[in-house]
């Protein structure tokens, strides 16, 4: 599981991001994971294009993940 990946904005052209996503998914591999979650992609209940589109790249299938409130009293 993967959540929260970010970077220093200064640091973008090296590719953290990139970099800590493909080793964590290489060892997810190795111990035998059949699937790993990339997380939610949205900011305040909005989808972030940007963060769908980095995901994507890493072969992901978005699902939309609903949630309710029942307000008693």
């Amino acid at each position: 599981m993967n959540f929260y990946l970010c970077h220093k904005h200064e640091a973008r052209l090296s590719r953290p991001a990139d970099a800590v996503m493909a080793a964590s998914i290489e060892a997810a591999s190795a111990w035998g994971a059949q699937y790993y979650d990339l997380g939610t992609s949205s900011l305040g209940g909005e989808p972030n294009p940007g963060l769908l589109r980095f995901k994507g790249k890493w072969g992901s299938n978005p699902f939309l993940r609903e949630g309710y409130r029942l307000d008693i009293g």
